[in-house]
């Protein structure tokens, strides 16, 4: 399946990642650098999702 490459600014922008397994996980530690405002939906996360949260950091 091909992939169209998106050059956005994700600074301050309010993004969604549906899931709280492994692969939301990998997600979200690609886009923290990039200061978008991270939400999780999820009815359980990974620990890792979990501290994140406890942190305020999504």
């Amino acid at each position: 399946m091909p992939y169209f490459p998106m050059f956005v600014s994700l600074e301050g922008k309010k993004v969604v990642v549906a899931g709280g397994g492994s692969v939301a996980s990998r997600k979200v530690e690609k886009l923290l650098p990039f200061g978008a405002k991270i939400k999780v939906v999820a009815p359980e996360a990974t620990p890792y999702l979990q501290s994140l949260a406890a942190e305020k950091k999504i």
